[in-house]
């Protein structure tokens, strides 16, 4: 008994390590709106999304997100405004949001003037937000996240590195949100006091930046400010001009948003666009759940210090004297980020290997018991069948962890199979052998190669006859066993290929010839295999999975198991959903 108790602390342990779910867990479902100002060829849009989604999808998984991207850096006229609007209306006109996230200024502006009129009720809030002010009381938005830039911060760590430097070059662009921010870094120049001179290169195209940043010094500092677009009107992707200047000056490149960390850009206080998704979706999902939020954010804390590993060499800075927490991007990977894909499935192999290892010590234990003590001999037997029974449950998820598929997979296969047996009336003894074998089917495949187990793309024909071997090789594994469930198991493994038209294989059976528990365990793995995502595919739809199942009536699958699953596929959905 107390080796069994050791077992099962092993198997939660290893369970715990390798398929841990996060704690949060709620049944609410609210309907999002994220509505960006830009589009997704805008870096910072991007990064602000993957904070919202990743939040919702920790913190309230069940909600519903819907998005829709304004695209106004390049269009921002009012008819194009009016006839968005126009659009949405038509578009929610039925299924109004429960809660909308504004990324960035334009989003906001269009909100104030659209957004009581299009989504009457909804709980509001903006992020990213240049300029901003607290809301009015009669404003639709309900909280306003700032985007606060720690120039100061940035400004002084730069001249902590450069002390000697006469200049501090600020490179800013001529729009309107570029004036803006060079105002801003102008307040904190006069703030600082340090013996250097601010010089200001506004609105230079990209030849007369680099011409410039050529006569740099390398005791010199560069502080470049978001630039897009050039007073002749030359516009620039986001990261062409800090890539532009990093290359042709000796001085070190700062910045203060992440998106601007182009190659040879040494870093600084930078302000994280994920960050700001992340505090946005936290925001609305409070306000959904009428609890407390600030109406005005202003948080530094949404900064990071992040700096690139090249340019530090480059302009030799010691790692030793960056901030305090600091994070550098771009560092060589080390010999466990080359190898970790690797090492942690073999580890995890490793580790159940030698539970099975152990489980045998116990078996052959228990067995020299029954040898000497027929008293016992009843309830030690049942504790090798039960032993059995969780050896192949263990083997079935170590093949599914080796080819990257969650352990839940072959634990509902041994669920839908039970329950299209016991719709079939075969005996309770019937049902748990079905249950504790039909997890073994693909036992095969831990000699099919990785590559081909985990091509994320169509195998060829070659490699589909390589996979084809994988039931023959469970048969192997299998046949020289006399315990009954892993006779059982042997025959399901060998079989469940095997199609009711015959033209499955290894054998080419059909019909009755096919065992009946292999036909379930057919059924009940391609219905879940299809409707699960896979490193080759997407889980299917359920309207498409039952159409192929359907479809299959007579050819892959018993007519009277289909029969049986399409009327009770409520039951069997539900039963699936317990285990996903």
């Amino acid at each position: 008994m107390i080796g069994k108790i050791c077992f099962q602390c092993w198997v939660l342990l290893l369970l715990g390590c390798c398929w841990s779910k996060p704690a949060w867990s709620n049944d609410e479902s609210f309907s999002i709106l994220v509505l960006h100002s830009y589009s997704t060829d805008f870096q910072w849009t991007n990064e602000i999304h993957q904070g919202i989604t990743d939040t919702i999808a920790s913190m309230s998984p069940q909600s519903r997100i819907r998005v829709e991207f304004m695209d106004t850096k390049n269009i921002f006229h009012p008819d194009y405004l009016a006839q968005l609007a126009e659009l949405y209306r038509y578009k929610y006109v039925d299924n109004k949001p429960d809660g909308i996230i504004l990324s960035d200024n334009n989003a906001m502006a269009f909100y104030n003037r659209y957004g009581a009129m299009l989504f009457p009720g909804a709980k509001v809030i903006a992020g990213g937000i240049n300029g901003a002010l607290p809301p009015p009381l009669q404003s639709p938005v309900h909280s306003v996240i700032a985007e606060l830039v720690d120039h100061k911060r940035t400004l002084k760590f730069a001249f902590e590195l450069r002390p000697e430097a006469n200049n501090i070059y600020v490179v800013a662009d001529n729009s309107t949100t570029g004036i803006a921010i060079r105002k801003e870094v102008e307040a904190v120049a006069a703030e600082l006091d340090v013996p250097v001179t601010f010089v200001y290169l506004n609105g230079l195209t990209k030849e007369r930046l680099q011409t410039r940043a050529q006569q740099f010094s390398a005791d010199d500092i560069v502080y470049l400010l978001p630039y897009f677009r050039a007073s002749d009107g030359s516009s620039y992707h986001q990261n062409e001009i800090g890539a532009a200047i990093a290359e042709a000056s000796n001085a070190p490149v700062f910045v203060s948003w992440a998106f601007q960390m182009a190659p040879g850009i040494v870093g600084g206080r930078v302000l994280s666009a994920q960050n700001i998704g992340h505090q946005a979706a936290i925001g609305v999902l409070r306000l959904l759940r009428a609890e407390y939020v600030e109406s005005f954010q202003t948080k530094l804390a949404l900064n990071e210090s992040l700096f690139d590993y090249h340019a530090l060499l480059k302009h030799g800075i010691p790692f030793s004297e960056l901030p305090g927490g600091a994070r550098v991007i771009n560092r060589p990977k080390s010999f466990w980020d080359e190898h970790k894909k690797v090492i942690i499935p073999a580890l995890v192999i490793i580790g159940a290997l030698l539970m099975i290892l152990m489980l045998l010590l116990l078996n052959l234990k228990k067995q020299r018991v029954l040898n000497s003590n027929n008293q016992r001999l009843m309830e030690l037997d049942r504790e090798v069948i039960d032993t059995q029974r969780e050896l192949l449950t263990i083997l079935g998820e170590v093949i599914e962890v080796r080819s990257h598929e969650t352990r839940n997979h072959v634990i509902r296969v041994a669920k839908v199979s039970y329950f299209l047996g016991a719709k079939l009336g075969l005996p309770e003894e019937t049902l748990k052998m079905l249950e504790a074998a039909s997890p073994m089917h693909d036992v095969g495949k831990i000699g099919i190669p990785e590559n081909i187990l985990n091509k994320p793309g169509q195998l060829t024909d070659d490699e589909y006859q390589i996979m084809r071997t994988h039931a023959q090789i469970g048969h192997n594994i299998l046949h020289n066993s006399d315990r009954a469930l892993l006779k059982t198991a042997c025959i399901i493994a060998h079989q469940h290929h095997e199609y009711w038209d015959g033209s499955g294989y290894p054998q080419g059976l059909k019909g009755d010839e096919i065992d009946l528990l292999a036909r379930i365990t057919t059924l009940a793995d391609i219905y879940d295999a299809i409707s699960s995502d896979r490193c080759y595919k997407d889980a299917w739809p359920e309207e498409d999975v039952l159409h192929y199942i359907l479809e299959q009536r007579g050819k892959i699958f018993d007519p009277k198991l289909v029969d049986i699953f399409i009327a009770n596929i409520d039951d069997i959905r539900s039963l699936r959903n317990q285990y996903v």
